[in-house]
């Protein structure tokens, strides 16, 4: 009776014959072994490219909204000029130190841009970001100059409201109140400050343009005004 476990191959006398052996036996789960790593291995490097593309597209990000921008002290109210002149003496001390910084005031905030009623076109309006600097060459942008009563804007706002250098804008911000804006005898009245103004250029696509404090949200678009203009439009002191 011939016993069934009884195995009738050759006795394997070498390591290269035990070699051969396990690799002709063990072969297609090699194989898939190989293709597997050679997939993963694929898989690892192509996300280390993209997330090596994410972090370069989220430094160029940063870098075209805020500019040369590596600090920033925000406020809902204007600051005080005892405050701004505390904050200066303070920061020369630093340069004279060795520890470069320039201080640059600006304001920001939602307002409305507006274009008048002419002719063959109806009134059109967007938000944006006012933007008041005098200097934004020193926030590392390449602009010139803002003329103090003109207005620059971002080609996002220009194309949206179809205006081009030399129309007349209006720049509207919405006054803020304590008082809630539904009452139980009726709903308040919104009341808002306006400013027409000179389209005096356009802020080209990463520049100031670009111009946001958010990572989250898109930029709304840039209305960039003197500092002097932005305060009588906001009437602050």
């Amino acid at each position: 009776m011939k016993n069934p476990f009884r195995s009738y191959r050759r006795p394997v006398r070498s390591a290269c014959g035990l070699a051969g052996r396990c690799v002709r036996q063990w072969f297609p789960q090699l194989m898939a072994l190989a293709v597997t790593a050679a997939v993963i291995s694929v898989i690892i490097s192509g996300s280390l490219g993209v997330g090596d593309g994410i972090q370069s597209g989220l430094q160029r990000m940063a870098s075209q909204r805020l500019g040369g921008i590596v600090g920033a002290v925000v406020g809902q109210e204007p600051f005080q000029k005892e405050f701004l002149q505390k904050l200066s003496s303070s920061l020369r001390k630093e340069v004279a130190s060795g520890c470069g910084a320039n201080l640059v005031p600006v304001i920001f905030t939602k307002i409305t841009v507006e274009r008048p009623m002419r002719s063959g076109q109806s009134r059109a309006s967007t938000g944006a970001t006012l933007l008041g600097c005098n200097q934004p060459s020193k926030l590392d942008f390449d602009i010139p100059t803002t003329a103090s009563k003109g207005v620059q804007l971002s080609q996002r706002l220009v194309d949206l409201l179809d205006v081009q250098v030399g129309d007349s804008v209006i720049l509207r911000v919405t006054e803020r109140s304590v008082v809630p804006s539904d009452l139980p005898l009726g709903r308040r009245q919104g009341s808002s400050r306006s400013r027409r103004v000179v389209l005096s250029g356009i802020l080209p696509s990463g520049s100031v343009g670009d111009f946001s404090i958010s990572v989250t949200e898109p930029p709304a678009g840039v209305a960039l005004v003197s500092l002097s203009l932005a305060e009588q439009l906001l009437d602050w002191p």
